[in-house]
């Protein structure tokens, strides 16, 4: 009877062990910034996209020598048949411009959703 409980209690603390690490959102490093040494992280379960394929935005975690530093909203946009364009809200106020490549944060988003893009020019279409 005891060999019974013993193996009911590690069954259980597996599953409870098991089910939680798979709930967690990841965070999933995406580049390096060289000016002033910063990894970029994206939330993965932070992605919200347009039904259009035509927008979506991500929070990107900044880590600077192993430590948050920040937490950054970007949303990208993309106008018709005109290149993707960028926005985030810092500090400084909101910053939107055209997006350049390459560009990790949103190869990643790009892939993750299955969404197709070209860089022609320096660009993303």
């Amino acid at each position: 009877m005891r060999n019974l409980k013993f193996i009911f209690s590690l069954l259980l603390s597996a599953t409870i062990i098991f089910s939680a690490t798979t709930c967690a959102a990841a965070d999933v490093w995406v580049d390096h910034l060289n000016k002033g040494n910063v990894d970029l992280y994206v939330i993965e379960d932070t992605i919200n996209a347009g039904a259009n394929a035509d927008y979506f935005s991500i929070s990107v975690k900044y880590v600077k020598k192993g430590k948050l530093d920040k937490i950054i909203n970007w949303k990208f946009s993309k106008h018709k048949n005109d290149s993707w364009h960028y926005s985030t809200v810092e500090k400084n106020g909101v910053k939107d411009k055209i997006l350049p490549a390459p560009n990790g944060i949103f190869e990643f988003c790009m892939n993750q959703l299955g969404w197709s893009y070209r860089v022609d020019g320096g660009n993303y279409y």
